[in-house]
């Protein structure tokens, strides 16, 4: 199933959010802004706040770095069964994520 997920500053927007395990995604990730951003699909952060550096890409599902303005980048990805739970499509650029650059996702079985 196709994702068209578009980032800007500071924003993330995907025509998907509910996702199910075992199914294959092809992500489109366009970068509409005006600086570099990153696709990152990672653990939900409930408070909302930014993991430390070294934190910041444990239990990442899955990432494309440094996507350029005006760059689209694609990559497919499978969720696990066992990938069920709350995630975060975020930028973590440093300072994006806190500026908003997240958008919470769910796996279902």
């Amino acid at each position: 199933m196709k994702v068209n997920v578009t980032l800007a500053e500071y924003t993330i927007v995907s025509s998907e959010t509910h996702f199910h395990a075992g199914m294959t995604y092809y992500f489109v990730v366009a970068n509409r802004g005006h600086v570099v951003h990153e696709f990152m699909i990672m653990p939900e952060k409930p408070d909302g706040s930014e993991l430390p550096p070294d934190l910041q890409y444990k239990g990442q599902l899955i990432e494309i770095e440094q996507i350029a303005p005006g760059t689209t980048m694609t990559i497919n990805y499978t969720f696990s069964s066992s990938a069920a739970g709350r995630y975060e499509i975020a930028c973590q650029m440093r300072g994006h994520y806190l500026a908003g650059m997240k958008l919470p996702i769910r796996v279902t079985k």
